[in-house]
């Protein structure tokens, strides 16, 4: 059987998977047949987290199958650390290929593959997608710097560097997961964050609920904000008529009423490929703000995440950063090197009086 969980902002996504938990758990399930996978290392956490605290449970021996699908590939290949392709790696193949490589890493967090390079970018796109190579570049935008026959070649010598250094990457974790068909039996399967998984992720997804007995898949299309990373929002849309039963979480405890949510479900409602969906907003009314320039919005305090339906857009932001002596990441690039970082605030310390190490 398997259930779509639709889960508006602020809904309680989390909190009705885990309750789903709890009684799967009451019924005589043991927590180790039971798989809560999600997108991002902190949605795992989290849940892992809060069973653990909720059942008494010891999160690293109990709830084994909590996690991302990253680290579900990880841990069932018996790949170790020294085994992956670290930032030094690709800045040595950068060197043997004669080709600019100041960053080129796969986030700890999300799995998401970031680099400064585009070549590469273009590359591990193309496998997530589960696309042709050159049809991926087909597809990409202002790529007037890039050519076509270096973009195979680097391919082919990326492949062939990991082949003598016996390394692999993220994305081969995913690929050997799937060619080799290890996904664990389980009772039951929650799959979290489901709007910002890749076509590859998804092929590991139905590997594993072809072995569990139940499967609750919970997200939500109109929070998709990982496309340019290869989501595939389409596949999970597509499910609506392979599942049995789909449920939506009516209620938000996050989004205010007003403004903020009238004009919010009034740019969705253009989306034509969606989940068609409701929810309640907050009884509070939210306040709604218009700038003309980001010079206007107060930056200076707290943490902030910009975004922008075009990298052009944020060449301003990134300028007023500087300009402020604002630290920033762009890419996930570092605006500065961790050294100057640590640095700067010895300096900040040092002014204020306070004792350096």
């Amino acid at each position: 059987m398997k259930t779509i969980i639709l889960g508006p902002p602020g809904t309680g996504k989390t909190t009705t998977l885990l309750n789903l938990v709890d009684e799967f758990i009451k019924q005589g399930i043991r927590p180790k047949e039971i798989g809560y996978f999600s997108f991002t290392k902190k949605a795992a956490l989290e849940a892992a987290t809060r069973a653990s605290i909720k059942f008494g449970l010891s999160a690293e021996h109990d709830l084994i199958y909590f996690r991302t699908l990253h680290s579900l590939a990880f841990r069932m290949l018996g790949v170790t650390k020294d085994k992956m392709m670290s930032k030094e790696d690709y800045r040595e193949f950068g060197i043997r290929c004669n080709i600019p490589i100041k960053t080129a890493s796969y986030s700890d967090e999300d799995g998401i593959f970031n680099s400064d390079n585009e070549y590469l970018t273009i590359i591990n796109t193309a496998r997530v997608k589960r696309i042709e190579l050159m049809d991926c570049y087909d597809l990409r935008r202002n790529l007037l710097d890039i050519e076509r026959d270096t973009l195979f070649l680097l391919d082919q010598e990326l492949k062939k560097y990991k082949k003598e250094k016996g390394l692999k990457d993220f994305t081969d974790l995913l690929e050997d997961f799937i060619e080799q068909n290890i996904a664990p039996k389980l009772k039951v399967l929650f799959i979290d964050e489901a709007q910002d998984l890749s076509h590859l992720q998804w092929e590991m997804v139905r590997s594993i609920w072809n072995r569990a007995e139940k499967t609750y898949i919970a997200g939500d299309d109109d929070q998709a904000i990982f496309r340019w990373a290869g989501a595939d929002i389409d596949h999970f849309i597509a499910l609506k008529n392979e599942v049995d039963e789909i449920q939506t979480l009516k209620q938000s405890y996050r989004i205010p009423g007003g403004p903020i949510h009238e004009l919010s479900q009034k740019i969705i409602s253009k989306v034509s490929n969606r989940y068609e969906k409701t929810y309640n907003p907050r009884q509070e009314t939210g306040l709604l703000r218009y700038y003309t320039d980001i010079t206007q919005v107060d930056m200076s305090q707290g943490e902030w995440l910009v975004l922008a339906s075009a990298n052009h857009f944020l060449n301003d932001v990134k300028e007023l950063c500087e300009l402020q002596g604002w630290y920033y990441q762009y890419k996930g690039v570092n605006s500065l090197s961790l050294e100057l970082l640590l640095a700067l605030s010895n300096w900040e310390d040092f002014r204020n009086g306070k004792e350096l190490n």
